[in-house]
């Protein structure tokens, strides 16, 4: 999956698309960049990939998210997948977000970390094994996080 953000905020993207894990409300696959506008007039500052899916942060500190959503790694409080960019209900102003095989993680302004998707292995941080799709927030002492990745 490649995505890129261009300096004026646009989001582009290009790749195999199976998992309609571009946002371009088709399963068509792209070698060449293509330009992402089911999102209108929203500024992207970020976006990261997992296997088949993608998340983008906007200017306002709003997360979209697209593609496969099996293990509820959208975050949209239910398991279907988005084939186009959906906005992300949101608990926090989001500053980064990093996406795994089946999961994402973001962290906040206030520097707390979300989580959510597929969770076998206890990625998520949320001290189980339990799949969540729902944002939720990372358990931690007074601890206040800069990156996650």
């Amino acid at each position: 999956m490649s995505t890129l953000v261009i300096s004026d905020g646009d989001l582009y993207a290009c790749d195999f698309n199976l998992s309609i894990q571009l946002g371009l409300n088709d399963t068509i696959c792209q070698n060449t960049l293509i330009k992402v506008n089911a999102c209108g007039n929203t500024c992207f500052t970020m976006v990261s990939c997992g296997l088949s899916h993608t998340f983008a942060l906007d200017d306002e500190g709003n997360l979209w998210g697209c593609g496969n959503n099996c293990y509820g790694q959208l975050g949209l409080q239910d398991n279907i997948q988005q084939i186009v960019f959906t906005k992300i209900p949101k608990n926090a102003f989001f500053m980064m977000v990093s996406s795994g095989c089946f999961h994402a993680v973001v962290l906040d302004s206030k520097g707390h970390v979300w989580s959510r998707g597929g969770n076998y292995y206890g990625q998520l941080g949320l001290q189980d094994n339990i799949d969540r799709n729902v944002l939720t927030k990372v358990p931690s002492t007074d601890t206040s996080f800069a990156v996650v990745s």
